[in-house]
């Protein structure tokens, strides 16, 4: 080698030289200044290098001292010296490890958690040399995954203690994920036997076809939510009326992961809201026909209240108003006067709140009771309301009578009262919140939006006064009205001040019954939501106790079952309004005695339909025989009448004994008379018989069920029965029937029923013009011979059906009571009073029909059904 390449090979190597004592200084710098702990141990447990991070992480001033400390890692660093052992088996096979999580001990013995990422070095041999790797602190994550479990196992005992709500999750394929016991008890299926299903299985091969289980998820997935009331099927057939409410989940990346179906059983509540629109609209026509006067009354009355009253009413009102507001607020209340600061008044909650008695507070002063920490606060702020007049909301500390420091906020307006400026202050105890500020962060994204797809909302509050709300899902404000913000965050609100005054005082001693008794609790009482609308809430709860029994919390649902307390308050006001009714009450009284009257003629009716059937069925066993044989015998005359012609024929002259029996028989009268004699009796059985069918479709049992019928034979069948009546008798004329029938269609009706309405009114026609012929003499009778017409025609899809007699008529005033129950123009005992009140149910509120009247004295009177030929429902 010559000497310019020696040269040239000293100058590489001070080149290279250089080079790596640079990067072993850059290096240094960045393991001197890495904010994660580096570190290089020995196999056996020896520090050979740490940086300052890894010191300051183990509360150590500088990596000298640590290592001059921790001489044995095993034992002196690791909370469970195996997790060592496990760690360095762990690289000696796989020669690295990621992400190997350890407890350890600070230097001033904390435990905290860590995160050691390591290699083992080795040399070109193979030989282990040493350990290094880097270590994180993750004690707040550790700390955080625990809360976060903690908080999941709450929602799923929460979920799982719900018993009328059938709530379980799907997959994004449609599988059944989670089922809770109301799922259970609603739909029939145990969790055992459809977890792990196809969510089809609760929908008809019907509504697969159509679609309806995607579409559902469809609308779900574009609207966030998908909610639907309708007939659902249990696993045991039966239909109940449900509400279904769908919604689609999501993770924090907004993509799909599943849905929540929260299904609940509100058939009971579909049946009293039928029953109660029912009785109400019975209720309303009733009102509505008895209201007139009243309103006229009330108009008189009003017209006679001067204005000096009502403002005098107005103001003792507001004074009222006033006063029971400040006496019963849950929130401290105080009157002082301006100018010296001397209380006035105060109201129950500013002694509680304060500690004080009432007359250790009236009459004394702000400054003499030392209630504010800082005075110079309250110079600001009475300058401020100097200004303005009026603060809100201004958060201060006052002192107690035991010396403890509350926060509040106050608010405060000046006033005038009795001449005097005086100061209306309103606090609001804050105390706990303050404290409470911290933890009351830790709620999530994934449990929230779980939460709020509960019907209702979930909650988590303190045992205290106001029950401070630690946790309150979304669906507080579809409840309230109040954002769960303004509940926790803000804390504009607590759950005891939009509970209903009335109800505070219940809700707590069941509550703390329960709780003393260790176990859930259920309460329905009131709320007003933000709107101010008042709303009747369903709330099962339970206490969180901690291992020595202390009450921690409270959590439960609540559910708004305002539509249900609605149905039962509408009845409460209505039996209200009744009361302050005489008359009403009394119409009320006087037709329930018409409905007993009616129940009592109507078995009576039933036991003369089952007599007159009985005998209708006795008759027309003999008559059917008799019909049978006259067939016969009419044969056998024949045949014996042709055997005599022939006898005639053949032997002309009989012997005298023959001939002496035939003059005496007179037996060509016979054979004239015999024919006609039988005839006649086929005319009567047929009589019979006609006479047997009209009583039995008269007294035809309905069995509450409509049948095709032909009005014209319920009419000719009333005639039938009545003949006797019509004709001509000792002391009475006879009685013409002119029918007038149009084309009428079969009608679906209760046959029974309508024939009995057909006999009150025809029969009433013949009492009517009966007892009007007694007072008419012959002459007269001669002249305008008594009638009764029956038309009958169709108008659109009714029938129409009208029965006119020239009887006496009535005047207008009879015609206005002829359809109320006892209610008769006949003589006593003559009449009931009942027939036309039980014909007018019978085709107005049985068939939907009307029944009506119209009459003129000495003209006569005419009655008109009309009735739908398909009934309405």
């Amino acid at each position: 080698m010559g000497n310019q390449q020696r040269s040239n090979y000293a100058l590489d190597q001070l080149r290279v030289e250089e080079a790596l004592h640079q990067m072993e200084a850059k290096y240094y710098s960045m393991f001197e200044n890495a904010v994660s702990g580096i570190f290089q141990t020995t196999p056996d447990g020896r520090y050979i290098s740490a940086n300052p991070a890894l010191a300051r992480l183990y509360g150590y001033s500088s990596s000298q001292e640590m290592m001059a400390r921790l001489t044995d890692i095993e034992q002196q660093l690791y909370v469970d010296p195996r997790r060592r052992d496990e760690f360095v088996a762990a690289l000696q096979e796989h020669d690295a490890v990621s992400d190997f999580e350890s407890q350890i001990y600070r230097r001033d013995g904390a435990i905290i958690w860590i995160s050691e990422h390591a290699r083992a070095v080795r040399n070109a041999n193979g030989e282990l040399l040493y350990y290094e790797g880097f270590v994180e602190d993750i004690t707040q994550r550790k700390y955080a995954e625990a809360a976060l479990s903690q908080e999941r196992e709450r929602l799923r005992l929460v979920i799982e203690g719900v018993k009328d709500y059938a709530i379980f999750m799907l997959d994004i394929n449609g599988l059944v994920a989670s089922w809770n016991s109301g799922a259970q008890d609603i739909l029939g299926y145990a969790a055992s036997e459809i977890i792990g299903k196809h969510f089809l299985c609760f929908y008809t091969d019907e509504e697969i076809k159509l679609g309806k289980p995607a579409e559902k998820l469809d609308i779900a997935i574009a609207e966030g939510r998908f909610e639907q009331v309708g007939w659902r099927v249990r696993k045991d057939g039966s239909r109940f009326w449900a509400n279904i409410i769908v919604t689609a989940l999501r993770d924090e990346n907004g993509h799909l992961c599943g849905f929540c179906q929260v299904t609940q059983d509100i058939t009971e509540q579909k049946r009293a809201e039928e029953a109660l629109q029912q009785a109400n609209e019975e209720l309303e026509r009733r009102v509505q026909e008895r209201t007139s006067q009243l309103e006229e009354a009330i108009a008189q009355l009003q017209s006679e209240i001067s204005e000096r009253q009502k403002v005098e009413h107005q103001l003792r009102l507001s004074e009222e108003k006033f006063s029971k507001a400040f006496r019963c607020s849950p929130d401290p209340m105080a009157i002082t006067s301006f100018s010296d600061g001397r209380f006035i008044e105060v109201n129950d909650s500013f002694l509680t709140l304060m500690d004080y008695s009432l007359e250790e507070v009236i009459g004394n002063t702000v400054t003499n009771l030392n209630l504010w920490v800082n005075p110079e606060e309250r110079v600001k702020f009475r300058e401020a309301l100097q200004e303005e007049e009026i603060v809100r909301n201004c958060e201060y500390e006052l002192r107690v009578k035991s010396g403890k420091l509350v926060v509040v906020l106050l608010s405060a307006e000046i006033i005038n009262l009795g001449g005097e400026m005086c100061l209306l202050s309103v606090m609001t105890d804050i105390t706990d919140r303050k404290r409470a500020e911290d933890a009351l962060q830790e709620s999530q994204r994934a449990l929230a939006t779980l939460m709020g797809n509960l019907p209702g909302m979930a909650y988590r509050f303190r045992n205290d006064d106001n029950r401070s709300l630690e946790f309150v899902s979304e669906g507080c404000y579809q409840l309230t009205g109040y954002h769960p913000q303004e509940f926790i965050g803000e804390y504009k609100v607590s759950l005891s001040e939009i509970t209903h005054p009335e109800d505070q005082e219940r809700l707590w001693t069941a509550v703390q019954i329960a709780l003393q008794e260790n176990r859930p609790y259920q309460l329905t009482y009131r709320i007003t939501s933000k709107a101010g609308d008042v709303k009747w809430i369903w709330e099962q709860g339970i206490g969180v106790c901690s291992n020595s029994g202390e009450v921690l919390a409270l959590e439960g649902l609540i559910v708004d079952i305002t539509e249900r307390k609605y149905a039962e308050d509408l009845a409460v006001r209505s039996q209200h309004e009744l009361r302050q009714q005489k008359a009403q009450l009394e119409e009320a009284l006087h037709e329930l005695q018409q409905t007993q009257a009616q129940l009592i003629h109507t078995e009576k009716m039933s036991s003369l339909g089952q007599m007159v059937a009985g005998v209708a069925h006795e008759i027309n066993n003999p008559v059917n025989c008799v019909c049978g044989n006259l067939v016969h015998v009419d044969h056998y005359t024949e045949d014996l009448l042709s055997l005599l012609d022939l006898y005639q024929k053949h032997y002309p002259t009989p012997n005298q004994e023959i001939g002496e029996f035939i003059e005496e028989m007179d037996l060509e009268f016979l054979l004239e008379d015999l024919p006609k004699a039988i005839s006649s009796m086929q005319v009567g059985a047929d009589r019979i018989r006609e006479i047997v069918r009209s009583l039995r479709n008269f007294s035809r049992k309905d069995d509450n069920k409509r049948s095709l019928a032909n009005i014209h034979e319920g009419i000719e069948g009333t005639l039938l029965i009545l003949q006797s009546r019509l004709r001509a008798r000792a002391s009475f004329p006879e009685i013409m029937v002119i029918k007038e029938y149009g084309n009428l269609p079969i009608v679906e009706c209760y046959v029974g029923k309508l024939n009995q309405v057909f006999m009150n009114l025809i029969g009433n026609a013949i009492d009517a013009i009966d007892e009007y012929n007694q007072e008419r003499t012959a002459d007269e009778i001669k002249a305008h011979p008594s009638q009764i017409r029956i038309k009958t025609e169709v108008d659109a899809s009714n029938v129409i059906i009208r029965i006119f007699d020239n009887g006496p008529g009535m005047s207008e005033d009879t015609c206005k009571k002829l359809f109320d129950a006892f209610f008769t123009t006949k003589p006593v005992g003559k009449g009931t009073g009942l027939g036309l009140s039980i014909s007018y149910q019978i085709v107005v509120e049985q068939h939907g029909g009307k029944l009506t009247c119209n009459s003129v004295l000495g003209k006569g009177t005419e009655f008109t059904i009309s009735i739908p030929i398909h009934p309405l429902d």
